[in-house]
């Protein structure tokens, strides 16, 4: 039980804060869980030529419709960075 909980006063810390971030891009975390969904070579090409273009800093004007929720452009800053 925490020590305040029980009346006791505690300046021990009971928050955690990650800042290491991610251990991969999150361009490359899409990869990876398509990719594991067992998604046709084919269909990973658009993923693929997306996630190269937002990794090289650039923006994607025209996402296939079945992709637009992974690449709208509010979530493309974050891609990029």
């Amino acid at each position: 039980m925490n020590p305040a909980a029980r009346g006791k006063s505690s300046n021990a810390s009971t928050t955690q804060v990650s800042i290491a971030g991610l251990g991969q891009s999150g361009g490359q975390t899409i990869l990876r869980q398509i990719r594991a969904q067992g998604t046709p070579p084919d269909m990973m090409k658009p993923v693929e030529d997306i996630v190269k273009t937002l990794e090289e800093g650039r923006r994607v004007e025209s996402v296939p419709a079945g992709l637009a929720s992974l690449f709208r452009p509010s979530i493309q800053p974050y891609l990029i960075s």
